[in-house]
This record gives structure tokens, C-alpha cells and sequence, in this order.
């Protein structure tokens, strides 16, 4: 590319509305400084609740074997009817792992993913691969169609972000800032939860259904009369039970809008290209023929600097929205003293029975994975998902998961085929066959081979096969959690097995 092609498409970028401009600069941080914040912002709760506050290792009294957790009485403490439940917030799932470990890891690859949309399309540029519908490539003109059309794309990629991203934020704020209203702050005001009775509820707070007995409600009121908590266990006061929560739920707040709004940057930008492949923006997105890379996707690699961070991002999402599902089935259960207990019981379960095999083994495991999986399905309902972890976590896995797999199952596939296709009817035109051969500079029957050995899939990972089995193996994680475990289980044996296999032949 040369240098008045790329002032020219430095300039398209730089004369972009007001608000586009502060999202670029916005967005344009050092992805290694945003995950050192995120990272600062995350670790300060967990060493406050463990070293500072009385937060870190919170129990509770409940009854065993109930369908849903219910407090314990006082004069049951001590019976084998009740069981101590571990809901410190240095053991919640749903908070310390995506707050201070997972999110970052998010952010840095939405950064990543976002600051280089700019470097693709100055190399699609440098490598010729948009022409106006004449076959001619001119940007440095600022009258020229290639450059009002590349204008155009850029505008309509970061205002679809922008807008949509503000309203994305200001909706996810909003059940934030709700849910800690509802079940932090104002049972502090009142001094018991919005669940017990006698209680004035107010009018936003009607659906109690998601007060679960988490770490933050058992912390603050330990001696509530819904809360039966050990006799020794020290609450933490008032003003560091609000700040602490405020903080926290700030934290998740800004991160939850982050990693909404990084989508709305997807879909705004597979919307672009879907109509960019439809011949919009009076441009023609064509393959470059000399690319030279092995996979054969003929310029359209320089897609996957974007893609590839999203496909991370998806996974990391994933696993915070499984954090959050396995917490909410603990706080459920009535069998576990502490999460650890409950994650690992099957998982260990399932690599006893694998490691030793037999008939008996795996008929009992199956038969318990089987009656549990009726047995926790049957006691989730609709109210049962209203909680903001449920809330999130639900659509996060169902709606993120699904739109990226479109995008890169659909949208970039299509668009790789219709570009080759575009060259393909060019050629079998007689008016417009020179113009393609000039635009390349290679003859018809060179031309012919190259489309021939195209590849359409713009990903070297994952493939579309893999990006279905990922999607479908996520949603069945997701609503039946215990596969998850013997996914996993599956995994690490194959991965024993392999390393095993290469230490006997070497």
C-alpha cells in the first residue's frame, strides 16, 4: 500500500462522527493495561473479604434433604438434620473466578479483537481485495466510489457498535443495579430480607424469587431470622457490608457491560459484512489469487486477527456463565457442605468408574447421573432463572454462543463464497473478463486454478464442524452440567493416554 493509500485511509477513520471517535479511542487501549485493571479491580475484593473481612469463609445452617435450601432452627443446630453451608465469598464460583481470573482474560482478547479491525482492513487494502463495480481500485481520490464506499462501511460498523452498545449498557445496568437494590440494599436498610415476613417489599422489589442464601445475604445479616449462622461467627458492620457489595456489584457491572457491548461490535460487524456481500457501499469485496497462505483462503485470513479473539472471548463467556450455573445449583442443594464437594463429586465419580471399569460400575453411574439430572431439572422452573446469575448466564451461553457461531458459520463463509463466485461470473462475462484479468494481472486459465483451490472457510480454528460441536456441547454443559464433568473427565484420560503413549515410545 502506498503512502497516500494509507493517509487516505488513516483519514477515513479519523473523520468519523464525535461519538465513533471517543469509542475508537476508548477501545484502543493497550489490551495488557486493560487486563492488569481488570485483573487490580478483581483480586481487591478477594483479599478484603479474606484478610480484611469477615467474608471469605461464611456458613450457614440449613436442613438437609429439603427440595429447596431452608434455614435450620436454632435447636436443630448440631443434628444430623442440619448441615453447615459454606457461601463465603472466597468459595463462590459465581463471583471471585469471573471477577478476577476469567473477565480479564475476556477483555484483552475484545481489545485485541476490536483494535484490529483497523490493521485488517489496511491489509485488504494493501492486498487489493475491495474494487469499485468497474474493477478498478482507487482510495487516494476522496470523490472516488472505493473511497466514499470504504467511508461509508467504516461509519456504519462503529455507530451500529456505539448505539447499540449504549443501549446494551444501560439495559445490563440496569438488572445490576436492580438486584443489588432488591437484594443487598435495601434489606440492610430494613435489617432483614425482603423475604421474611412483615416486610414492606417495594414496587421493583416484587420478584424476591432470586434472593438466593448467597455470600453476600449470609454475611450481612448472620443474625437475621431467616439466617441461623455458628454462634462464633463474627459480622462484618454495617458501612463495610454496603461498601464491600457496592464495590463488587460495581465491578461486575462495568465488566457485564464490556462484555456485552465487545458483541454488539460483532454483530455490528457481521451485519456490515453481510451487506457488503450483498453489494453494498457500491464496493466489491473480491479473494486475493497470490495469497500464498496454506490453508487456501486467499486474503481472507486477515479476518481471523478478528475472529480468532472473539472464538476466545466465546469460551472464556462460557465458562463464566458455567461459574455462575454451578454456583446457583449448590445454593440449591441441601446434601454439600461446600462447592468443592459438590463440583467434584462426580467428576471424581466419573474417573473411579473409567479407571475401573465393569458392568455394575457403570450401570450404578449412569443410573445416579440419570436420576440426578430429573432430579435437579425438575427443580428448575421459569421463576427459578430470574436470579442475575441465571440472568445473565442463560442468554449469555444461548444468545452469545449461537450469534458467533452464525457469524463465522454463515456470514464469513458466504461472503468467502460469493467473492469467488463474483470473480467466477466475471470471468464468464466477455464485457468484464479483461478488466478482471488487469485487475490481477495473471491470465484467465491462472485465474480459473486459483478459484479452483479456494477454500471458503476463513478460520484455521476452528473449524465449522468444530465451531457446531462447540455451540452444541456448550448448551448441554450448560443445562446439564454434570456432562461437563465427564467431558472433562473424557479429556484429561485422552490427554494421560497421549502423553503416556509418546513417554513409551520415546
Amino acid at each position: 500500500m502506498s503512502k497516500d493509500q494509507m493517509d487516505a485511509l488513516q483519514e477515513i477513520f479519523d473523520t468519523q462522527p464525535w461519538f465513533v471517535r471517543i469509542g475508537r479511542r476508548f477501545w484502543g487501549m493497550d489490551p495488557f493495561v486493560v487486563l492488569f485493571i481488570a485483573l487490580f479491580l478483581g483480586v481487591v475484593p478477594i483479599v478484603a473479604a479474606v484478610y480484611v473481612l469477615n467474608l471469605g469463609d461464611v456458613t450457614h445452617f440449613i436442613l438437609r434433604g429439603t427440595a429447596e435450601a431452608a434455614p435450620c432452627p436454632v435447636d436443630l443446630v448440631g443434628s444430623d438434620q442440619c448441615l453447615e453451608k459454606q457461601v463465603g465469598y472466597g468459595h463462590a464460583l459465581n463471583w471471585w473466578p469471573s471477577l478476577s481470573i476469567m473477565m480479564p482474560l475476556a477483555f484483552f482478547f475484545a481489545f485485541t479483537s476490536v483494535q484490529n479491525l483497523q490493521r485488517t482492513f489496511r491489509q485488504m487494502i494493501q492486498d487489493r481485495m475491495f474494487c469499485n463495480r468497474d474493477w478498478h481500485f482507487d482510495l487516494t481520490d476522496q470523490s472516488s466510489e472505493m473511497n466514499r464506499g470504504v467511508f461509508r462501511m467504516v461509519r456504519l460498523i462503529w455507530t451500529c457498535f456505539s448505539l447499540a452498545g449504549l443501549v446494551v449498557a444501560l439495559l445490563v445496568g440496569t438488572v445490576v443495579v436492580l438486584d443489588w437494590y432488591c437484594v443487598v440494599h435495601m434489606p440492610l436498610m430494613t435489617g432483614d430480607l425482603l423475604t421474611a415476613s412483615g416486610v414492606t417489599i417495594p414496587a421493583v422489589c416484587q420478584d424476591t424469587s432470586g434472593q438466593e442464601v448467597d455470600w453476600s445475604i449470609a454475611a450481612i445479616f448472620a443474625q437475621a431470622t431467616q439466617i441461623t449462622a455458628p454462634a462464633d461467627m463474627r459480622s462484618p458492620s454495617f458501612a463495610m457490608n454496603w461498601g464491600f457489595s457496592a464495590y463488587v456489584y460495581a465491578v461486575m457491572l462495568i465488566e457485564l457491560c464490556l462484555l456485552m457491548v465487545y458483541y454488539c461490535y460483532v454483530l455490528a460487524l457481521a451485519l456490515t459484512i453481510q451487506r457488503l456481500r450483498n453489494g453494498a457501499f457500491d464496493l466489491w469485496l473480491v479473494p486475493k489469487l497470490s495469497s500464498q497462505d496454506p490453508n487456501g483462503r486467499m486474503g481472507f485470513e486477515n479476518l481471523e486477527q478478528i475472529f480468532r479473539p472473539c472464538i476466545y472471548v466465546t469460551i472464556i463467556s462460557f465458562l463464566v456463565a458455567f461459574a455462575m450455573r454451578i454456583q446457583n445449583e449448590f445454593l440449591r442443594q441441601t446434601d454439600f457442605e461446600n462447592i468443592y464437594q459438590f463440583l467434584f463429586q462426580d467428576f471424581i465419580l466419573a474417573l473411579r468408574d473409567m479407571f475401573t471399569p465393569s458392568v455394575d460400575s457403570f450401570a450404578g453411574f449412569f443410573a445416579d447421573l440419570f436420576g440426578d439430572i430429573q432430579t435437579f431439572t425438575s427443580a428448575i422452573d421459569v421463576t427459578g432463572f430470574r436470579d442475575p446469575n441465571s440472568l445473565v448466564g442463560g442468554p449469555l451461553v444461548l444468545i452469545v454462543l449461537s450469534m458467533v457461531t452464525v457469524v463465522l458459520a454463515v456470514i464469513l463463509r458466504d461472503t468467502a463464497k460469493e467473492a469467488r463466485d463474483r470473480v467466477s461470473r466475471a470471468l464468464d462475462d466477455p464485457d468484464k473478463k479483461q478488466a478482471v484479468i488487469d485487475f490481477y494481472g495473471l491470465d484467465e486459465a491462472a485465474l480459473r486454478d486459483k478459484l479452483g483451490d479456494m477454500k471458503v472457510w476463513p478460520l484455521s480454528w476452528p473449524k465449522m464442524q468444530q465451531s457446531i460441536r462447540m455451540l452444541i456441547l456448550g448448551v448441554v454443559c450448560f443445562v446439564l452440567y454434570q456432562v461437563a464433568f465427564i467431558w472433562a473427565g473424557l479429556m484429561l484420560i485422552q490427554m494421560l493416554k497421549g502423553r503416556l503413549g509418546r513417554e513409551v515410545e520415546g
